[in-house]
């Protein structure tokens, strides 16, 4: 499934906030809803997002060259 760049840095930067507050608000580490949010769900988006981002293009021409590999 391709995701469009513009998709996936909004969910990187729509998830920083959520981390932020967690590293930096105390009462907010100690709340268990908050705590399992951000660890299962905001944080697993945000970095799988970053990941696709930083290797997203490498990933893209090692496809693309064996693709072309295969049509020879």
């Amino acid at each position: 499934m391709k995701l469009p760049h513009r998709l996936l840095r909004l969910v990187h930067l729509l998830g920083a906030p959520f981390v932020g507050a967690f590293d930096y608000a105390e009462p907010l580490r100690h709340a268990s809803t908050y705590l399992l949010l951000v660890q299962w769900v905001i944080f697993p988006l945000m970095a799988g997002a970053g990941v696709r981002m930083w290797l997203g293009p490498q990933l893209a021409r090692q496809h693309a060259s064996a693709r072309d590999a295969v049509r020879r």
